[in-house]
């Protein structure tokens, strides 16, 4: 079967065809290296001493994955993200697998799917911590119905 033409790398000036992404092998590994270098660090980008300590928690009491209840959990994710008012709470937390959360991640942004609301569980009880109480209580790994 054959296959598409390789594109022009995207480094201006560069006449190399790209075999990875958008740029060619010799501009891969630098572009790579600017990306990381913009992202920061975990601590600089929030992961500090009060997340890994959440996350081992989190991990410890959802081994295996709280959406699709088959693989390991290897992410300590926020039911309701942080900057939408979710705190810290263990009762905010679910283990998923790094596919799970992928996908949830990308319709809470809208990437694909219907949207964030679609992701949230809802909750059994009234357990939420005082800064959910704004939205309808949800929780890890139930489905709305």
């Amino acid at each position: 079967m054959p296959t598409a033409p390789l594109r022009p790398c995207s480094r201006p000036g560069c006449s190399g065809r790209a075999t990875h992404g958008q740029h060619c092998e010799t501009h891969s590994s630098q572009a790579h290296r600017a990306e990381r270098e913009m992202r920061g660090t975990s601590t600089q980008r929030g992961y500090d001493a009060r997340h890994r300590k959440w996350r081992k928690m989190v991990l410890a009491r959802d081994p295996i994955c709280c959406l699709c209840n088959k693989a390991a959990s290897s992410v300590a994710d926020h039911i309701r993200p942080l900057s939408c008012g979710g705190g810290w709470s263990l009762d905010n937390g679910q283990g998923l697998c790094a596919p799970c959360h992928s996908k949830k991640t990308a319709q809470e942004f809208g990437f694909r799917g219907e949207g964030r609301s679609n992701l949230y569980r809802v909750k059994q009880g009234n357990h939420a911590p005082a800064s959910v109480h704004a939205m309808p209580n949800y929780t890890r790994g139930e489905s709305r119905g």
